[in-house]
């Protein structure tokens, strides 16, 4: 299975579970509409570890501190 039905089974045991998207093709049509499939945001491959944290800490809403 891909991630929108991992996603759709993961959410069958937590409907609150957030989840990101990661591709590195950004014309996918889950990429391009994410949260209509249940993710909670999405990330074009290669992204650098500061986008990451970036998505991560505004999806959780936990403030993150890192060297620049």
């Amino acid at each position: 299975p891909g991630g929108k039905e991992v996603l759709q089974r993961i959410h069958q045991i937590d409907a609150t579970a957030k989840a990101v998207v990661l591709s590195g093709f950004s014309n996918d049509q889950v990429f391009e509409d994410y949260r209509r499939y249940g993710f909670a945001g999405a990330l074009v491959k290669p992204f650098k570890t500061r986008q990451f944290l970036d998505l991560m800490s505004g999806i959780l809403g936990i403030p993150h501190q890192m060297n620049q």
